[in-house]
């Protein structure tokens, strides 16, 4: 049209556009009317939500494209994962802790740990309270929390961890159960009592 950009042409395309136009807006109207009509009382709710945002043309992927950490950009699984992985052990290295908090959180692990091994609260059927979580058990609490939650200072958000592979999975829990013996050190002598 630039080449040819006569008041004839311009006119034209402007009637051709209107055209188009409308076209587009009586097939959106019509497929939003075919989609109300396969509503019932058991839609969920999220996919009337979902089908709104696709029709207003806002189409978002589950899986995240790229990942980017300073001037390291990982777009395969495996690089996403290997600089999660990279970016988590450098938050959680004992390099972040001053020599003082080092020594007192040895010193303290040290000493409740035989107090820990003499203390088992448990259930009425006769299981620990203390156990450490099983896989289903995380995968369970997973799949039950709102996906849409906001992430914390580490960024990670529950859609992330509800597709975690299996291995991950796994050493997400044993990062758990790890995390959840220094917890029980904590908290054992006051179960005691």
């Amino acid at each position: 049209m630039n080449k040819n950009c006569s008041p004839e042409n311009v006119k034209e395309y402007r009637r051709l556009k209107g055209i188009a136009q409308r076209v587009i807006k009586d097939a959106a109207s019509s497929h939003w009317e075919n989609f109300c009509g396969t509503l019932d009382r058991t839609t969920k709710l999220s996919t009337v939500w979902s089908m709104i945002k696709r029709m207003n043309g806002v189409v978002s992927s589950g899986k995240v494209q790229r990942i980017v950490d300073g001037d390291i950009a990982a777009e395969s699984d495996k690089d996403k994962a290997d600089l999660f992985a990279k970016a988590f052990a450098r938050i959680s290295s004992d390099n972040n802790y001053s020599g003082h908090f080092i020594l007192k959180k040895h010193e303290t692990a040290g000493s409740l740990d035989a107090k820990l091994k003499e203390i088992t609260v448990t259930y009425e059927h006769g299981s620990a309270l203390n156990d450490s979580f099983t896989c289903c058990e995380v995968k369970q609490a997973i799949r039950e929390v709102k996906s849409k939650s906001a992430p914390g200072d580490d960024r990670v958000s529950y859609t992330m961890l509800k597709h975690l592979p299996r291995r991950s999975l796994q050493a997400l829990v044993d990062l758990y159960n790890e995390v959840w013996i220094v917890e029980n050190r904590f908290f054992a002598p006051s179960m005691a009592t």
